[in-house]
């Protein structure tokens, strides 16, 4: 018999042979297993704005729920006297959370010293008899493609593009013996824990390049130049003294790839927009953007305004949204770390009111202190060896969690 007729996984520890056994959700309820939210309410009326606080108990949404754990800072709170009257939507320490909203995802394993915590009607928390079903494999099995692939294939055909808790109960679970899902949590721990460990890394280094380019621009650290000596002191000076603007345009259709500046970054336009429907229009006429150069998008919903390096290898052409422009001497690095101290005066210099427009006129118009060309090129360089770090690690977080999803898809059903 094959894998699939036999029902067991891919790749498994030598020492378990037995079939897993194929049972629904509602059947584990049965055995003192508990799946909740509310399809409609939480037996109280759905919280109000106003009775929102500072302090109290976490209310958790779908969007809470990030990299496998709840972000507690992000979460809304409601006084304790107010959360008490709550009946149904009760989470406790060791449940799983499930976001079964547009998204369908992500899963979090709750970890909280409050009694409880009140889930919203976009999250479901699934708790088991440990003895049975462990709480760490639940979390696991949730995160394989064929559990998602039975959550798409609901929403899809739900009106609201949820999974309700009533389909839920419906779906099919592929499970081993205990002996076996405890093997299985504990190895796949071992690699949550490894990502752990990598993104803490990752946000580390983020946090030290933060705080030491403000240290570099605050001049209160210094670079020296190649005798040892102190460079020239830093002048205010008008940014349109330092940028020039490029001007060239497209002419004929597709004549370089189509760009897009989002927050994160230069990415082609068909990466950014994936699955999402492209705007049919002609590229012609657009702005031409050389590699290395600067461009940004000069209209924002929060007078926030984010300066990206072409860094794609490739030239492009880009929306005439986005100016395009140089530093005169050549060392890009450095505006665009100064763009991040200066952020918010960047935004003053925007006008409008709901959308503001920042052009590359009105930019030339900022002065801020500037060093001379050789210490901006200090900076430059220090810079681009951190980010060098910063994307390594970024890498070495999607490698490990692509090894995670290759183990999920072998190790289960």
């Amino acid at each position: 018999m094959t894998n699939a007729q036999r029902r067991e996984p891919q790749l498994r520890f030598p020492e378990f042979s037995e079939e897993w056994k194929s049972i629904i959700i509602a059947k584990l309820i049965e055995s003192k297993a508990i799946i909740g939210h509310l399809d409609g309410n939480h037996g109280e009326l759905y919280p109000r704005s106003e009775e929102f606080s500072e302090e109290g108990v976490p209310y958790i949404a779908a969007n809470n729920l990030v990299n496998g754990e709840v972000d507690f800072e992000k979460c809304k709170r409601l006084p304790l006297s107010r959360a008490a009257k709550f009946k149904k939507g009760i989470a406790r320490d060791g449940d799983v959370l499930f976001a079964h909203n547009a998204t369908v995802g992500p899963v979090s394993l709750l970890k909280t010293n409050h009694d409880f915590v009140v889930l919203s009607t976009t999250v479901t928390y699934f708790r088991f008899d440990e003895e049975k079903l462990s709480n760490h494999f639940f979390k696991f099995l949730l995160e394989t493609d064929a559990f998602i692939h039975q959550c798409h294939r609901v929403k899809f055909q739900s009106t609201r593009l949820q999974v309700p808790i009533t389909a839920q109960r419906k779906f099919r679970l592929d499970l081993p013996r205990l002996n076996e899902s405890q093997k299985i949590s504990s190895f796949l721990s071992s690699v949550d824990k490894k990502i752990s460990q990598l993104k803490q890394k990752h946000e580390q280094l983020v946090k030290y390049k933060k705080g030491i380019m403000q240290q570099l621009f605050s001049q209160k650290l210094r670079f020296k130049d190649e005798h040892g000596r102190d460079f020239p002191d830093w002048k205010k000076d008008c940014l349109g003294n330092h940028l020039e603007e490029y001007r060239e345009k497209s002419k004929i259709e597709d004549q370089h790839e189509v760009l897009t500046s989002a927050r994160s970054g230069i990415v082609r336009q068909q990466d950014y927009f994936r699955e999402s429907r492209l705007i049919e229009r002609s590229n012609i006429g657009f702005n031409v953007v050389p590699k290395g150069y600067i461009t940004y998008r000069s209209r924002s919903d929060d007078r926030r305004f984010y300066f990206n390096l072409n860094d794609t290898g490739e030239i492009g052409v880009i929306s005439t949204y986005y100016p395009v422009f140089k530093m005169r001497n050549g060392v890009n690095q450095f505006f665009i770390e100064l763009s991040r101290i200066y952020e918010r005066t960047f935004g003053k210099y925007s006008v409008g009111t709901s959308q503001t427009v920042l052009s590359f006129n009105e930019m030339k118009n900022i002065k801020v202190k500037i060093p001379c060309d050789k210490e901006q090129q200090k900076i430059a360089c220090f810079s681009e060896e951190l980010d060098r770090k910063i994307n390594l690690s970024q890498q070495q977080i999607e490698q490990t969690q692509a090894y995670k999803q290759g183990l999920l898809q072998q190790m289960f059903v």
